[in-house]
């Protein structure tokens, strides 16, 4: 008969860690990680830099593409202004005018004399029309004499001047007549040079940017100057500011091209962009039609 067999009274041992393995192993893991943080930190630190500098670069592009597109419509002989300050006159159409026959005599604009009434060949402001305020500019140069700020000179219509525009026929073509007028109904002026090009522009007022401080600021609605408002006090008498951007470490500008002798005008932008220890610097140089 075969006997059962001896029970062991001993429990089977468990598998498992000791402290001492634990610590060796959080040790290891912690050697692995700071060796891994040596490779991966500094790519995403670096990752990240690059995204506040990316962010930087479009702010500081979308100031200078503004700039940009309001500076080709300034009017010719207009630009002025260096380091921190810049101003011009916006222009919002501009058209050529009569000069010689056919037509009658008041059909044609007379330089050096004071006339009431022109034609041009198309509508001025076109389907827009004609903003209230707005004026006309014949032959700026920008120069003593032909200055559009300089109310002495006569190449803009004062403020106390303003026109209106109806259809007329001339040798059996359409032409528009700009009637000059003023407080007392009929207006004149004098224009005191034809224009080489017989083009009269039409003007919107001056726009004025100026960097204070960590701002760029823009002034615009007032009426112009013979001298030009560079400054933060002379500006906030004139307009309130439209603040561009806040983030501006500096920034200047610098003008070419007046004269009549310079058919193309050249504004330099120097801009820096600065913010959370990243700094953007772009430079741009504006080129645009000084003829008038």
């Amino acid at each position: 008969m075969k006997l059962p067999s001896r029970i062991s009274c001993y429990a089977k041992p468990q598998g498992g860690f000791t402290l001492i393995e634990m610590v060796i192993v959080i040790v290891i893991i912690g050697i692995v990680a700071g060796v891994l943080a040596l490779f991966v930190g500094s790519p995403v630190l670096g990752f990240l830099a690059q995204e506040r500098r990316a962010a930087l670069t479009d702010e500081a592009d979308l100031v200078l593409l503004r700039l940009s597109r309001e500076l080709r419509t300034a009017l010719p002989g207009s630009v002025r202004g260096s380091n921190a300050a810049l101003e011009f006159l916006v222009t919002l159409d501009g058209e050529r005018y009569r000069t010689e026959p056919p037509g009658l005599s008041e059909d044609r604009l007379e330089a050096g004399t004071n006339d009431s009434a022109f034609n041009t060949i198309t509508r001025l402001g076109g389907a827009a029309g004609i903003p209230a305020g707005a004026r006309l500019a014949i032959y700026p140069l920008g120069l003593p004499g032909s200055d559009p700020y300089d109310a002495s000179d006569g190449v803009m219509t004062p403020a106390s001047i303003g026109f209106n525009q109806g259809s007329v026929n001339v040798d059996g073509r359409p032409e528009s007549r700009i009637t000059l007028t003023s407080a007392s109904g009929v207006g004149t002026h004098n224009f005191p040079r034809d224009s080489p090009s017989r083009r009269v522009f039409l003007v919107e007022g001056p726009v004025s940017y100026l960097c204070d401080g960590t701002r760029l600021l823009r002034y615009a609605g007032y009426p112009p100057q013979a001298a030009q408002p560079a400054s933060r006090v002379q500006l906030d008498t004139l307009a309130t500011p439209l603040q561009i951007n806040e983030k501006v470490s500096s920034c200047s500008f610098s003008f070419s091209g007046s004269g009549a002798g310079r058919r193309n005008a050249v504004v330099s932008i120097a801009l820096t962009l600065q913010d959370d220890q990243e700094t953007v610097r772009l430079f741009k140089q504006v080129h645009f039609n000084n003829t008038p």
